[in-house]
């Protein structure tokens, strides 16, 4: 059962890294695009 629950908390932690990774890339593609045309 601790195992199981472990196993859940790895995958959904894994998820949630992938998902603020892919965040933080499309604020900084944003973020450079907008330096861009600002300068």
């Amino acid at each position: 059962m601790r195992e199981a629950l472990q196993a859940g908390w790895g995958t959904f932690l894994g998820r949630m890294a992938g998902m603020v990774l892919k965040l933080v890339i499309s604020i900084a593609m944003i973020t450079a695009v907008a330096l861009a045309i600002a300068f």
